[in-house]
């Protein structure tokens, strides 16, 4: 059964002599169709939830961080807004294939190229303010091994509040309550095989829209999606 309105009309209210009488009733009527009479004009109950986040693309800027290390090597000056496609790794560059790629970009300055990524504006700061609120931040990536001890530590030197990184490509196998992922050949698999979760696309130019995805363009959007859902959620 749906909620009730109380209706009182104040002044006779007040002025009536049988003002507790009155009062009584009303709590009655609200008992009687199965409404908590300690729940009125509470807050709605917070529920924390899993946030599967993926991190290139997303909280990493991967593509400007690769291209920086070309630029110098090859005296191009490929810029993130150069990247269209998924396949911009090899259309822009001169490698043959995507080993070719991550042979090149598993030594650059010491470390892996994971290591040396810059943050998008916005990330770690929503990160640990999900956190700060609750939720858990479960990093998913499809990042390949040479780059998983430079992933953790990167991980740790920026504070990002994870509870969890994993290293897949089938990130539907993590259970989460809500995902955000860039990767084109992933979020159908998403929110095909996880339909009780709330899958986001952060939009970028090397995807597009995926029946089922929910369209996310910044941070401050992702934040009160979550904020959104984790209120319905506990109604």
């Amino acid at each position: 059964m749906g909620a009730i309105d109380v209706l009182i009309d104040v002044p006779d209210f007040i002025s009536s002599r049988s003002w507790l009488i009155q009062l009584t009733r009303i709590f009655n009527r609200v008992e009687s169709v199965g409404v908590n009479r300690t729940s009125l004009g509470r807050a709605p109950r917070f529920e924390p939830v899993r946030l599967g986040i993926d991190l290139d693309g997303v909280v990493a800027n991967f593509t400007q961080g690769w291209m920086d290390f070309y630029n110098g090597q090859h005296g191009t000056a490929l810029t993130f807004a150069d990247s269209q496609n998924w396949q911009d790794l090899l259309t822009l560059t001169h490698f043959n294939t995507m080993t070719e790629f991550w042979r090149w970009a598993a030594r650059l300055a010491g470390h892996t190229v994971f290591w040396h990524l810059r943050p998008f504006p916005d990330a770690v700061e929503s990160l640990r303010a999900l956190a700060d609120e609750g939720h858990s931040v479960v990093i998913l990536t499809s990042r390949p091994a040479m780059g998983r001890d430079d992933t953790h530590d990167w991980v740790k030197r920026h504070r990002i509040p994870a509870a969890e990184v994993h290293f897949l490509e089938h990130k539907w196998m993590v259970p989460c309550q809500v995902y955000l992922d860039d990767a084109p050949h992933l979020l159908p698999d998403l929110v095909r095989l996880r339909d009780d979760a709330s899958v986001c696309r952060y939009v970028r130019p090397w995807n597009r829209p995926v029946d089922g995805a929910i369209d996310i363009h910044d941070w401050g959007e992702f934040r009160d999606l979550v904020a959104g859902l984790t209120v319905s959620a506990s109604r």
